[in-house]
């Protein structure tokens, strides 16, 4: 169990930090419309799911994964916020959004890996649940942010 654990959460550490990296440093080097790099972000977030789902070997390890990561993050987060221009660069909507949404979005992960993986068996509905409402989030904005601007509103 521990090396199941320390190696998927190497894996899943390793992913964050080499999407989140990308982002912000494409974020600094190119125009990038607030909107997009907030999908950019939920897009690193969805494919997340493929860590939590194959980088450990057994649902509950990649559950309590799920759980640390939040205790590992949030107070980080919380350290963050102090930072003059964090929430811009992150582009909260408001204040305590990031931290909000780690909490619901992990908690959730967890639900799913424990309902899907664990009680049903099936890695794969862990990760068909997950892309469904993102991908489907992202395209509903992607449809919706050029009518809105279309329309004035």
């Amino acid at each position: 169990m521990q090396l199941d654990f320390i190696k998927g959460y190497g894996i899943l550490l390793g992913y964050f930090v080499v999407c989140a990296s990308g982002a912000l440093v494409l974020r600094r080097l190119v125009s990038v419309p607030t909107e997009v790099f907030r999908k950019t972000l939920h897009i690193i977030l969805l494919g997340s799911i493929f860590v939590w789902t194959y980088a450990f070997k057994t649902w509950w390890v990649s559950a309590i994964a799920a759980m640390v990561f939040i205790a590992m993050v949030y107070p980080i987060l919380v350290f963050a916020e102090r930072i003059p221009g964090y929430s811009e660069l992150l582009t909260e909507r408001k204040r305590g959004e990031i931290k909000s949404s780690l909490v619901v979005v992990f908690s959730m992960f967890t639900v799913l890996i424990c309902v899907c993986w664990g009680w049903l068996g099936e890695r794969y509905l862990v990760i068909a649940s997950v892309l469904a409402w993102g991908l489907g989030d992202a395209a509903a904005a992607a449809i919706m942010i050029p009518l809105i601007r279309l329309w004035g509103v």
